[in-house]
Formats: structure tokens, sequence, C-alpha cells
């Protein structure tokens, strides 16, 4: 269950949008000015392994860059969210609590008294992710708060190449 504090925003901007990675790939990054030549040359590449350069067409003068992209750069990485887990009126099958036991970091055992007592915890959004995912699948109800879904804001992270994208911790 979704809990009820975080709501889908319609207007949201694609955060994507403003990222180099995302212009590149989609074709619309706007050619620079070469230092080497003085022409408007200078265009966005990224390599086999998913890094971007600029290379430009008229001398092929090249600039290895080291760039941060908004998915990168966004602190909401960084925060905790509270997950609540309420108590369950059903414990659910043996594969849920095991799979629930991993990703809440106890034994089985420890699981079960979690699921029927309830808990709330702070946990990293690459460790929420998993959980999520888990009690969806197994009907666990819970809630969050200072939640915010990156997969909304990031929408085109199944489609980037970039290596470093933070939002490759959705796509385990």
């Amino acid at each position: 269950m979704r809990p009820l504090d975080y709501q889908r925003d319609d207007n949201m901007i694609n955060g994507c949008e403003a990222c180099i990675a995302y212009q590149v790939q989609k074709g619309i990054a706007k050619p620079d000015l070469c230092e080497n030549c003085g022409k408007q040359e200078m265009s966005w590449r990224q390599s086999a392994a998913g890094t971007l350069y600029m290379e430009c067409s008229n001398c092929h003068d090249t600039i290895a860059v080291d760039l941060n992209t908004p998915c990168e750069l966004d602190p909401v990485f960084g925060q905790k969210v509270k997950v609540t887990v309420e108590p369950q009126q059903r414990m659910p099958e043996k594969e849920a609590v095991s799979g629930l036991s991993k990703a809440f970091k106890v034994n089985a055992l420890g699981m079960v008294k979690l699921l029927k007592e309830g808990i709330s915890m702070e946990v990293s959004i690459n460790e929420l992710e998993v959980m999520i995912s888990l009690m969806d699948r197994f009907g666990v109800r819970y809630s969050l708060e200072n939640y915010e879904d990156c997969k909304v804001k990031y929408s085109f992270y199944k489609d980037c190449k970039y290596p470093y994208s933070a939002m490759r911790i959705f796509m385990k």
C-alpha cells in the first residue's frame, strides 16, 4: 500500500530533461564553441562505455569531462526515509518472511516479530526500494514519511545509458 501523504504531481518537471546524458541520448544537445578551432562544432558524444565527452566535428579536438548529472546532485539520495510497517493481522507466507528478513537485515523469527508488532525505522532510498518492492508484492501494509519517488522525477532512468547515474539503484 502506498503512503497516504505521497501524491504524484503530474505537473512535475522531468528532472532528466536538464541532464546532458539525456540530451545526448535524445540528440537534442546543442553544439558548443571549440576552443581549438573557434568554430561552433563542439558536440557531446557518449562512448560505448556510457561516459560523455565533447568532440569537434571540424578539427576533431576532444575534451574529456567529469560531470555531475541532476540525479547525482539531488539531495534526496542522501536523505533517510521513515518507513513504518503496520502490525499485520495475517502473516505472509514463508517466502515473504524470508525475502523481507533479508531486506530488513533480521533473521526470519525477528521478521515475524516485526510483522506482528510493527516497526518504524529510517532507511536510505537504496534500501527502501527493495523493501517497498517486497512489501507491495506480499501485501504488507506500510507507510512512508519524507519520501519522494525518484522514478517519477527522473523518468528516463530505465533508458539512461550514463553509468554513473544515481538512478542505477532502481535497475536492480
